[in-house]
């Protein structure tokens, strides 16, 4: 219903060039839990566009204001989030720069055209995308990997217990990424855990439950010896494919950073700021 009010606000809207719909309605994969989703590419001027007054003859707004990237958020009264981004026209040839977007139809996506210049543009996305397992990507995620595993593990060798949960979430992106591509499932490549449930096989999806955790040790120290321990096993397996080159001597120090938990705070190191490295207290004196 709120989907058929949009093409219809759009359609009789002269200002709008083009609408373009995008996430789960747009993939055929919605459902009543939701959000709709929608660029708004307008001819007029953007200052004398009423967002809120554009958005009302959609439905009964509950809550709207403007996300932290400048996205028109509203909740409408049935509690279905709607993310409205309002542009001018001219920046309708930026969707060809879109990272990794495909539409299974495009008159599934396209809301509104009147130019015929979003159809175009959107024209190399209206087919399924191809598989991401190659050695570009697979180099990529191995190496995101390394990266996040290793600050994710100080945190909690830090006593940060909290940035340590939040930041196992970013490395569970790239270890989800990792097993979609060796199982080849990665139509949902922008947000992995999408459909997980029926895009992995269950062997891949328990071994994902034994990396999750919650904010308290030492079951979140658990979680980073699982999560690592998974990936290694996955980095090997796209390394042999792709004979990719690993750097074996920092994944083992790795390996004893995550496991190791570190008992005393370190406050500088000698080995990152050298041997002047002192803390000096308040009073001037110098402290080794």
């Amino acid at each position: 219903m709120l989907i058929a009010k949009v093409r219809d606000l759009a359609s009789r809207d002269e200002r709008l060039v083009a609408a373009l719909m995008y996430g789960s309605f747009a993939m055929s994969e919605g459902d009543h839990l939701s959000d709709i989703e929608f660029y708004l590419y307008f001819g007029a001027p953007l200052d004398r566009v009423d967002r809120r007054r554009w958005l009302e003859p959609i439905g009964s707004i509950e809550l709207h204001y403007v996300n932290e990237f400048g996205t028109d958020t509203a909740i409408f009264a049935n509690a279905i989030r709607g993310e409205f981004h309002f542009e001018p026209a001219t920046s309708i040839p930026s969707v060809a720069r879109w990272d990794n977007a495909w539409f299974p139809s495009q008159n599934a996506a396209i809301v509104l055209d009147r130019t015929g210049e979003l159809t175009r543009t959107l024209a190399p996305f209206a087919q399924e995308p191809p598989a991401k397992d190659s050695r570009t990507t697979a180099e990529f995620v191995s190496r995101s990997l390394t990266n996040w595993t290793l600050m994710g593990a100080n945190l909690l060798n830090r006593g940060e217990s909290a940035g340590a949960l939040a930041l196992l979430g970013r490395v569970h992106v790239d270890a989800l990424k990792a097993a979609r591509m060796i199982e080849g499932s990665t139509v949902h490549w922008l947000s992995p855990s999408r459909h997980l449930e029926d895009d992995i096989s269950p062997e891949s999806y328990e071994r994902f439950r034994t990396c999750t955790a919650a904010l308290a040790e030492p079951g979140l120290r658990a979680a980073y010896v699982a999560t690592w321990r998974w990936a290694r096993e996955l980095m090997d397996v796209l390394a042999a494919r792709h004979e990719l080159a690993l750097p074996h001597g920092l994944l083992s120090q790795i390996d004893e950073r995550v496991s190791s938990p570190i008992h005393r705070r370190v406050l500088a190191s000698d080995d990152a700021l050298g041997s002047q490295s002192r803390v000096t207290p308040r009073d001037g004196s110098s402290e080794a």
